[in-house]
Formats: structure tokens, C-alpha cells, sequence
């Protein structure tokens, strides 16, 4: 999805997140439909609170992914199992380490090794693609209170309506016209995360936010790969070094994390 989303940067990532959405939100209709599991939310409130940082995320994802080398956009969103578990702790009252605060720390410290001294990747994008973290983690952590309210897929239903009904405006303020290839990587793009945010909702209800977003950055070296074979990006000593840390500081936090789980 991350390659797709990259190969269509001449679509604005507003209007690529819409037609993500909107696929997203037919098939999970459809899919619901089959099911017979019904449309109206038990917790409605906390359900379109989570659409919204959803959506969010996905703008400051997508802005990230087209704007950053591919594998550094994708680490930046991986600073999510970090803010999961900081924000587990007041919504969810889940317990955590004095020293998960420092690996936040250490993670800012690896973003700005990735920027690094290259002039052509402004502060601005890197604070888009940490604001893009923040709000998944929100995302993560209200899928995780709804566990014990709506299912899996109408929670993932309300993610992709709230989308369509917020993206939609966006649009008058800038359409690129999809040609007839740009529009089978849209479906495929709506499809394979539509896939995704089933089972990542159906992970999220069965253990804690902290433990499961850590399991976000194994697609890291795939990104890598792909941005160097595909997109001709390479990452100089300083970025490579940003990236072990912030991957050494979400590993560190989910262990930290599980450690908590089994003494609790």
C-alpha cells in the first residue's frame, strides 16, 4: 500500500485518502451486509471520534509517503506503538514504564538523524508524518476501548464513513482526474487496506494497544527495499542510524509493555 500511495504522487494524497475510503467503506458495507451485523453503533460517540484520528492519520500519512523517501516515512509512522502506549495510560488506564517516557526521547532524537543534513526534506514534512504517529496511536487506542461495545467490522465501517464524509469538501479544492491505470491502483489501494483494518481491529481487540502496535514496524526493511529497488532512494549513515533508533525504541517500549502485561 505504501508503494502505491508513493507511485501516485501526481494525485493529491487528500484525494487518494477519499477513494481509499470509499472503496473501503463499499466493501465493508457489503461485507455487513453478508454478516447481517448491523449499521447503528452501540458507541457511537467513540466510534466517529475514532474515524476522525483515523483520518487524520491518513492525510499525514499519505502527505508523509509522497513528500518523504519511502522508508522514512514509514518509520516516522512506526513512532505510533510509542504514542499508543503514552496514550493507553489515560484512556485506557493501562500501566506503564517511567522509562517509556525516555524512549520517546530517544525516538525524536532518531527523527532528527533521518532528516539528518539533507536540505531537501523540510521540518515541516517530518512534523506532518509525526503528527500522522499521534494520530494513529489515537485511532489505535479508541479501536482498543471499543472492544467491549461494537465488532470488529463496524468499527471498521464507521472509520471509512467518517473519511468519505470529511474528505469529500477537500475535493473542490483540488481534483486531479485518475486515468484508467491511476484508478486500478486506487481500488487496490482501498482493497488491501480494507484487509488490513480488519485484522488489525480484530488484533486490537484481543490485547493491549502498547503490545500490538509494536508488530507495525515489521514493514520496515520491506520499505527499504522497495524504495531503493523501485523509487532509487538511499538513506546515508545518519538516517540509517535514526531509523535503529527509533525501531530500538518501540521494540525496547513493547517489551516494557509486555513485561507490565504478565506482572499485572
Amino acid at each position: 500500500m505504501n508503494a502505491l500511495v508513493k507511485y501516485l504522487s501526481h494525485i493529491p494524497f487528500h484525494e487518494i485518502a477519499f477513494f481509499r475510503a470509499l472503496i473501503s467503506l463499499i466493501l465493508c458495507a457489503v461485507w455487513m451486509k453478508k454478516e447481517k451485523i448491523s449499521f447503528k453503533g452501540t458507541n457511537t460517540k467513540v466510534l466517529i471520534l475514532r474515524g476522525f484520528a483515523g483520518t487524520l492519520a491518513l492525510l499525514f500519512y499519505f502527505y508523509s509517503l509522497q513528500k518523504l523517501p519511502l522508508a522514512s516515512a514509514v518509520v516516522i509512522q512506526n513512532l505510533s506503538p510509542l504514542f499508543a502506549t503514552i496514550a493507553a495510560i489515560f484512556v485506557l488506564k493501562e500501566q506503564t514504564f517511567r522509562a517509556q517516557w525516555f524512549l520517546i526521547f530517544i525516538a525524536f532524537a532518531g527523527i532528527i538523524l533521518v532528516r539528518g543534513f539533507d536540505m531537501a526534506i523540510p521540518w515541516f514534512n517530518l512534523a506532518v508524518g509525526v503528527m500522522g504517529a499521534l494520530c494513529s496511536a489515537i485511532a489505535y487506542t479508541f479501536v482498543r476501548k471499543l472492544k467491549d461495545f461494537d465488532p470488529p467490522l463496524r468499527i471498521v465501517f464507521y472509520f471509512p464513513l467518517t473519511s468519505v464524509v470529511l474528505l469529500f469538501p477537500i475535493l473542490f479544492w483540488r481534483f486531479v482526474l485518475p486515468s484508467p491505470s491511476d484508478l486500478l491502483i486506487l481500488a487496490a489501494i482501498g482493497i488491501v487496506t480494507q484487509f488490513a483494518q480488519f485484522y488489525m481491529t480484530k488484533a486490537y481487540h484481543a490485547d493491549k494497544a502498547s503490545k500490538i502496535s509494536i508488530f507495525n514496524y515489521l514493514g520496515v526493511p520491506l520499505s527499504l527495499m522497495i524504495g531503493y529497488f523501485l523509487f532509487n532512494e538511499t538513506l546515508d549513515f545518519y538516517a540509517m542510524f535514526g531509523i535503529i533508533l527509533i525501531l530500538g525504541a518501540t521494540t525496547l517500549s513493547g517489551i516494557l509493555s509486555r513485561f507490565t502485561s504478565q506482572n499485572s
